[in-house]
């Protein structure tokens, strides 16, 4: 059992233990393996395993490091190196305007938020700036002798430089990622030449830029057989540099094969006739709202097949990366992505069927009806309503989840709670462990009631319901009620 790392070699012998005993992981805490086999009789195995993606990211706060080699997942600093222990959004990182803006003022954009990739259009300072960037990234790369690559991608703001230069470059173009295209390039160069010189024995280093806001569409022109770049400046393969397609404003509800996601699709093409390596980072949660069931199950398989089309080479589904105990089903959804990170041909029911009958155990059968239940009704609203999946947009309002409808769910949940009864004498550690997963995605419908109907209820029945829900939060782990919000904050709102 051997693997072209070290990484390849753990999952060989995971492969191994699933073919001979079944060994299969869908949670942090739940593995299952037969150990009521007493005698094994070996196979005569051959096996390549050759994943979908090279790089599989797991992006939830629930991976730990064990966990994320259980499933097969990377965490970015795998193949990446950090610059200063940033990966995305890092050129004022590696070019801080405090310490560089006095002396060098046309490395930065005219309204200061980003760099200017062309420096205003001074030779000069272009070529420190590639010299001073190409530095920073040797001594990252340097720190990270096993990374293949290096990210060097703009500001967080949806905004770009609006000097002549990088104006001229736009008319031409007739996008703004071509400047980041041409420096990037040229920063492959300069910091390829610096890690030769130190000795360094990487020469396939790919060099990550970001496709997203300003940059998000890429410099290319249509020909009978589909894209090209417009000129070899904007080429990017000699190089090796990698494009971030991030499209924020996607509709994850629906598959990018889907009408309203059209255009997204036809962006993936357009990067992919201009590089070879492709890196998908897609949204899979509501960030606004972390209690807000964000119904991209059914669309995780078709967006991962259409970047595989288009030389994607890593994937990331981004979720609730700063929250360790998830509702709303997503410890389906992080189990989904990871199998599908691995193997695009895994099939959804089967998937379903095995995750639910271990994760839920006697529940299972109830907890499916819950979930079908809930993601039909998801999808109903969203075509009834024309309400568009992003992951900025909280669909929670009375229109979307009648109070009758979030009642039926909470019967279920009731229910399921009764199908473990048996389990309390029989198995009590197991017991324990569903019924805190059951009670975790209880919480989604707990927080809808109070939410949207909390105007129905008595003041002692409203406070007592809140403070049940504190309660349980805080039993099972719950941190954060939306991205970067600590779940204090909801307590604030409620008065608790």
């Amino acid at each position: 059992m051997t693997g072209a790392q070290q990484y390849g070699t753990l999952y060989a012998v995971y492969e191994f233990l699933n073919r001979v005993f079944g060994m299969e992981t869908y949670a942090a805490d739940e593995t299952y393996i037969d150990t009521g086999v007493t005698t094994i009789k070996l196979p005569d195995m051959d096996v390549t395993e050759i994943p979908s993606f090279n790089y599989r990211i797991g992006k939830y706060g629930v991976y730990t490091p064990e966990f994320r080699d259980l499933m097969r997942v990377h965490s970015e600093e795998r193949f990446i190196a950090p610059i200063n222990g940033t990966l995305y959004h890092n050129s004022f990182v590696a070019l801080p305007p405090d310490t560089y803006r006095s002396a060098h003022p046309d490395w930065y954009s005219t309204d200061g938020l980003q760099l200017c990739y062309l420096a205003h259009g001074n030779q000069a300072e272009y070529d420190a700036l590639v010299d001073t960037a190409s530095s920073v990234l040797l001594e990252w790369l340097l720190a990270s002798p096993n990374a293949g690559s290096i990210t060097f991608t703009q500001e967080d703001y949806d905004t770009w430089c609006g000097c002549s230069e990088c104006a001229a470059s736009k008319e031409k173009y007739g996008v703004d990622s071509a400047t980041a295209i041409h420096f990037v390039n040229d920063l492959a160069v300069a910091t390829n030449a610096k890690l030769r010189e130190a000795g360094d024995p990487r020469e396939d280093i790919i060099y990550w830029l970001f496709a997203y806001n300003k940059t998000e569409t890429p410099p290319v022109r249509q020909t009978e057989n589909g894209y090209e770049p417009i000129d070899d400046g904007v080429d990017m393969r000699e190089n090796n540099i990698g494009i971030i397609y991030a499209p924020i404003l996607m509709d994850y509800t629906k598959p990018m094969t889907h009408a309203n996601n059209a255009g997204y699709r036809d962006i993936f093409e357009q990067w992919s006739s201009i590089t070879d390596n492709v890196y998908f980072w897609g949204y899979d949660t509501i960030f606004a709202d972390y209690f807000n069931v964000h119904n991209t199950f059914g669309t995780i398989r078709e967006n991962l097949k259409v970047a595989k089309e288009n030389n994607a080479v890593a994937a990331m589904l981004q979720g609730q990366h700063d929250q360790r105990a998830l509702t709303c089903f997503n410890n389906f959804k992080v189990y989904l992505a990871a199998k599908y990170e691995w193997n695009l041909d895994e099939d959804y029911n089967e998937l379903f069927n095995n995750f639910f009958d271990n994760y839920f155990k006697d529940a299972s059968e109830t907890m499916k009806e819950l979930f079908n239940s809930l993601t039909t009704h998801c999808a109903w609203f969203a075509d009834e309503y024309s309400v568009y999946g992003q992951g900025g947009i909280i669909t929670i309002t009375e229109r979307n989840f009648p109070k009758g409808a979030i009642g039926n769910w909470m019967e279920l949940i009731d229910r399921a709670f009764r199908d473990i009864e048996s389990m309390r004498i029989s198995d009590p550690e197991a017991y324990e462990t569903v019924y805190n997963r059951i009670n975790l995605e209880s919480l989604a419908y707990r927080y809808m009631l109070i939410e949207l109907y909390g105007a129905d209820y008595l003041d002692g029945e409203l406070y007592q319901m809140k403070s049940d829900f504190r309660r349980d939060c805080g039993r099972l782990g719950v941190t954060h009620f939306r991205e970067h919000r600590t779940i204090d904050g909801l307590w604030s709102e409620w008065g608790l």
